[in-house]
């Protein structure tokens, strides 16, 4: 179950829209938003991690994929489960974000219902190993984004 997770986005349309999800999918998590990769990285060498981290790509100061490779530099955080949320869908994007780390690559849906049924089956998945939870997007020796719901 997850309780602590981080969101990391400099829109705020998208962490409004999130918040709001959050709320339905579930509402007793505590949440952290944090802005930009940089501010993100400070936060993470001062604070307790989370349980999951969801992480945008396009982000002013330090881009979600180098925060992506600085962590898992890091044995520190190699169980630390991410989820790379961006609006982008190109394959070479997904594969590179998994090459790098992440644990699940989530194109940001084009409306509030996929946004909520996504969200809803990420925040509810079971993040106790979450290289299981990647090795069930990668078929046929390529990486794919998430769409389980």
């Amino acid at each position: 179950m997850i309780k602590n997770l981080w969101f990391v986005d400099d829109d705020i349309d998208d962490c409004e829209l999130f918040e709001t999800v959050r709320k339905k999918v579930l509402p007793s998590s505590s949440i952290t938003y944090l802005h930009n990769g940089q501010v993100f990285m400070d936060f993470l060498t001062i604070k307790r991690q989370p349980d999951l981290i969801i992480l945008d790509v396009n982000m002013p100061c330090k881009n979600g994929l180098d925060c992506l490779c600085e962590i898992r530099s890091d044995s520190a955080y190699s169980k630390l489960p991410i989820v790379i949320f961006s609006s982008s869908a190109e394959p070479n994007h997904i594969l590179e974000a998994y090459e790098k780390g992440a644990n699940l690559y989530f194109t940001k849906p084009s409306n509030y219902n996929e946004v909520l049924k996504g969200m809803d089956f990420i925040l509810n998945m079971n993040w106790n190993d979450p290289f299981q939870i990647t090795k069930n997007y990668h078929l046929k020796k390529e990486f794919v984004p998430f769409k389980g719901f």
